[in-house]
Order: C-alpha cells, then sequence, then structure tokens
C-alpha cells in the first residue's frame, strides 16, 4: 500500500474506540504510520488479542505501519475501587494510599507508593493532565489525605504529577514493564517507548532489558519533566527516537515554556538524526467534536513547520468519536503545511559527517539543493540500518525518499521518520542484475515513474555487488 505524498507521519493510540478489524482498517487507509498501544492500563496478556489483531489487518492490507508499545516505567497511576470514577466536591478530602484500606474517607491506590516519602503537608497533586488538583493535608501510616481544589472527577488509571519533585527512588522500569517487554519480544514490536525518561540510564537499563529477551526494537524516549530537559542531549545521543510528551511535561513545568522546549528539541533530535514525536492534545476536541479549534488546527500546523517527523493522536483515536476523522483531519492539516516546511541544509549544520554513510547522504542532498543540477524527482536509499535514511530524513526534504531494504523489521521502524517511504524487498529472490530487477519492482508498484531522474544512494554494508558507498543519478 503506498498512501499519497505526506512526509509527515501519524502515530495513533489504539484503545476502546479504535480496536476493532474495521476500524483498524479504515485508520491505515485513512494515513496511520504507526499505531501506538499505550501499555499503562491492563496487565500484559489483556494486549495480545489487541496487537494480533492490528497485525492481522496491516498483513490483509499489504501495508507497512509500525507497532510502538508504550511503557509505564516511572509514570505514576491512580487506581480507584471498582474501577469507578470518583467524585470529589471542592473542599472535600480523598485519601492517595499504597493500599484501599482507609474507610474514612473516598480513596485511590497509587502505582508507586514510594512517592509518599517525598510529599509533604502543602503540597500539589495534580491528576489528569493537570485538570484537577488536590493539597495535602495530613500524612498517614500508609499515604496521604489531599483536599480537593475545586469539584474533581477522579479516573482510574489517569496519570498523577507532582511539580517540582525528583523521584529518583522510582526504577526506570517496573515488573509490570518486564511482563510488557516480555510480550514485545513476542509480538515483535517495532517500538518501545519508554516514559518519563530522565537521563541515559534510563535509556541503557531498557535495552539491557530488552537485549534480555533477543528485542532489538527501536527505543523512543519520552521527555515529561525538568529532569529530561537537563539531560536532553544524553537522552537523544542515547535513543533512536524521541516523544515530546506535552501532556505530562506541561505539568512538570511552566505551561507557558511548552513551545520554547518543543522547538528547541525537535532541532536537535533534526541535528542528531534522530526521530521525533510531537505529542498529546494535537486535536482534542476531536474526542468529542467532528472539527478540530482554529487553535488546534495551528499546533499541528506549527509542528510541522518546526520540522517533527510525527504527530501523534492520544484520546483523539483511542476513546474518542471520530478517530478516522481525526486521523483524516491530522493527515490534511500536515500535507498542507509540508510545503511551506524550511529545508534545512547542508551548511545549515556544524554537525561532523558520522562514516561514509552520513557523507554520502550530506553529498546528495547538496546535488538535491544546487538548482543548477539536472531535476531530481525522487532519492532511492538501499539501508541495511536505517541510518542513512535517517540522515536524509532529517533535512526534511520537498521530494519523496524511498528507502529500499531486506530486512523488514528496519522497514517497519522507518514508518516514523519524515518523507520515507520504506520498502522490504527480498533480493535473493532475483537472479542476475539485482538492481534492476528491484527499479522494476518499485515501477510496478507505482513508486517510481517511466522519465523521472532518480538519485540512488547506497551505504557501506548493503548487500548488493558494486553499489556499496556510492551517489548515482539514474533515469528511470
Amino acid at each position: 500500500m503506498f498512501l499519497g505524498n505526506r512526509k509527515t507521519k501519524i502515530v495513533a493510540t489504539i484503545g476502546p474506540a479504535s480496536d476493532s478489524s474495521e476500524t483498524l482498517e479504515s485508520l491505515v487507509k485513512a494515513g496511520v504510520n504507526v499505531f501506538r498501544f499505550n501499555m499503562k492500563h491492563e496487565p500484559a496478556e489483556m494486549y495480545r488479542p489487541k496487537v494480533e489483531r492490528a497485525q492481522e489487518v496491516i498483513k490483509k492490507l499489504g501495508a507497512n505501519v509500525g507497532i510502538l508499545f508504550d511503557l509505564q516505567g516511572p509514570d505514576i497511576r491512580v487506581d480507584t475501587t471498582d474501577k469507578a470514577p470518583i467524585e470529589v466536591k471542592n473542599g472535600n478530602k480523598l485519601h492517595f494510599g499504597s493500599d484501599f484500606s482507609t474507610t474514612d474517607a473516598q480513596s485511590v491506590k497509587i502505582s508507586h507508593s514510594v512517592i509518599f516519602e517525598e510529599l509533604n503537608v502543602g503540597d500539589s497533586i495534580l491528576i489528569d493532565d493537570g485538570f484537577y488538583e488536590f493539597k495535602v493535608i495530613e500524612k498517614t501510616s500508609n499515604g496521604v489525605y489531599a483536599e480537593a481544589q475545586g469539584d474533581c472527577l477522579v479516573k482510574n488509571r489517569k496519570g498523577l504529577n507532582l511539580p517540582d519533585k525528583k523521584l529518583s527512588k522510582i526504577p526506570a522500569l517496573t515488573q509490570d514493564d518486564f511482563d510488557k517487554l516480555d510480550l514485545a519480544a513476542e509480538m515483535k514490536a517495532d517500538f518501545i517507548a519508554i516514559s518519563f525518561c530522565r537521563s541515559k540510564e534510563d535509556v541503557i537499563k531498557a535495552r539491557e532489558e530488552m537485549a534480555k529477551r533477543n528485542l532489538d526494537s527501536w527505543i523512543v524516549s519520552k521527555i515529561e519533566n525538568q529532569e529530561g530537559l537537563n539531560n536532553i542531549d544524553e537522552i537523544i545521543e542515547a535513543s533512536d527516537a524521541i516523544m515530546i510528551a506535552r501532556g505530562d511535561l506541561g505539568i512538570e513545568i511552566p505551561i507557558e515554556r511548552i513551545a520554547n522546549e518543543q522547538k528547541k528539541m525537535v532541532e536537535k533530535c533534526r541535528a542528531a538524526n534522530k526521530t521525533v514525536i510531537t505529542a498529546t492534545q494535537m486535536l482534542e476536541s476531536m474526542c468529542q467534536n467532528s472539527r478540530p479549534t482554529r487553535a488546534e488546527a495551528t499546533d499541528v500546523s506549527n509542528a510541522v513547520l518546526y520540522g517533527t517527523d510525527a504527530v501523534m493522536l492520544s484520546g483523539e483515536t483511542a476513546a474518542g468519536k471520530y478517530p478516522v476523522k481525526a486521523v483524516e483531519t491530522m493527515a490534511k492539516i500536515a500535507d498542507y503545511n509540508e510545503e511551506f516546511a524550511p529545508t534545512l541544509k547542508p551548511t545549515d549544520t556544524e554537525t561532523e559527517a558520522i562514516g561514509v554513510s552520513h557523507l554520502l547522504a550530506r553529498t546528495a542532498v547538496a546535488m538535491i539543493e544546487d538548482k543548477s543540477n539536472i531535476n531530481i524527482d525522487k532519492i532511492i536509499v538501499f539501508t541495511e540500518s536505517g541510518f542513512t535514511s535517517k540522515v536524509i530524513s532529517s533535512y526534511r526534504l520537498k521530494i519523496p525518499t524511498i528507502a529500499v531494504t531486506e530486512n523488514i523489521n528496519i522497514s517497519k521502524r522507518l514508518t516514523m521518520s519524515y518523507g520515507i517511504k520504506p520498502i522490504f524487498i527480498d533480493f535473493n529472490k532475483y537472479k542476475g542484475d539485482k538492481m534492476d530487477c528491484i527499479i522494476e519492482e518499485l515501477k510496478e508498484k507505482e513508486m517510481i515513474k517511466q522519465g523521472e531522474n532518480v538519485l540512488i544512494i547506497s551505504g557501506m554494508h548493503f548487500n548488493i555487488k558494486d553499489i556499496n558507498n556510492s551517489i548515482r543519478l539514474f533515469t528511470i
């Protein structure tokens, strides 16, 4: 399946509103590039049939759609009795505890009880993306009492934030995460997202646990607090991708800083040739309405104009009334604004080339930007690891880039990279001149056309004789 020329990728969260086969199929046709499974709500085995159903749809459509497992990690969640929402009126108290043993007030259970060591009277507890606030009024043997600062509706498994608290005692990964990594290895997930990534050590820990399971998925580090921002350079270096998770980030830092921090992270990721996703509340009103607000449309547009690789839908597709329309709307906004997004030129960055593949990619970009050269219609990158493709992607070129790989896992992981149209081809099925055969296959799939000028790039470890470390201009 080859869906249009939109370059910005769309990540859609799968939930009750979207996990039927029919809706999943419609989401793919609407333009979804990656299915995200938020693993924070249920035990690992509950996700198995949902992921299997998504994979069946992907296979049926012949689509190239990635699978993202989003782990809980240090993310703090509240559990309610019988999973029912709790209504707390302004001024009433709620008990936050390690269990439900308290009976003199309504209570919730906290996923990481170690937080009670950090809380003091007067501290704020924020729930559900900061919409509801409580003030700690008393510490107990197994938690705290806190007073509602307004009418609150506390729902099961909603996130909890403690602004200005450094919760270093919460581990990067929990036993629950280990169970879900087991499932990820079995289901061959393409991406693993680490919530509240605080430093490179969190990424290293995740890689160690993944290695134990022979899981080589790309790691997406979610930046959600000041500690993550403080260590952003080392986190980018250690990760395969970054998610700007603005929901929790906008609670953990002053809200007026979000746009500037978002812009800086996108720039840093592009300079490092790392994928970057902009996430949270992008089309939030479409949870209830069939059209977004003007501000939301502008937010998606600005993310594209900043140069993000991907934009993400959360509640809009997981629980909203219009999951497919939300994807269609996001795709339409992204497609229009890409034309006005600035292209990064090789002279715009002082980053040194990392090896031959990086140098080849830079040279190719310089050739495309040199308007005195012959017009180039498309780029074909032969890639084994995906690195050359990600370098090309970071420049945000206007022309399509086709990443050809015989590694099916890499073809899935490049689904998140801006402007890259990945395709898996089994080179061994061809005899004789494999390059000619691959070109013919791309023509049959309507990815290239007769008469087009195509720039062909191949890195140093590619498995076709005589084209390694090369750039060639080829007329179809």
